[in-house]
């Protein structure tokens, strides 16, 4: 009994009886899509030409990170060695005092920022 698979004329069927070029087709379009990020990831990690946004998103979730993952060394994010116990501390907390730590946090963030900017102005 011939193979399912084939047909007289050497086109591809698949066992459902339809024609396999679509899926060739489409197998090509991906390898030349994959050909094309191979050729864009070369350039930048170069350093002759860098990614746009769209380009990192799609990055990211095609490959199942955040696109600080990408954008970053792991040592670059998150808190300092001075703070990483108080930060895994602030992770056990109940969703209410979260609440509270977030709120006290982003205070101290806004009197810093409008203290660097104060004195950003004033040394002009």
């Amino acid at each position: 009994m011939p193979c399912p698979s084939l047909r007289a004329s050497g086109a591809r069927v698949g066992w459902d009886g339809s024609s396999g070029s679509a899926q060739t087709r489409g197998d090509r379009e991906q390898q030349a899509a994959v050909q094309k990020l191979l050729v864009d990831l070369r350039r930048y990690e170069a350093g002759k030409s860098q990614p746009t946004l769209d380009v990192i998103r799609n990055l990211a979730v095609a490959l199942g990170v955040s696109a600080d993952a990408l954008l970053f060394e792991e040592s670059e994010r998150g808190p300092d060695e001075e703070l990483r116990l108080q930060f895994e501390a602030l992770a056990r907390f109940r969703p209410e005092e979260k609440k509270v730590a977030k709120t006290v946090l982003e205070s101290l963030i806004l009197k810093h920022e409008a203290d660097r900017w104060a004195k950003a102005g004033s040394e002009e």
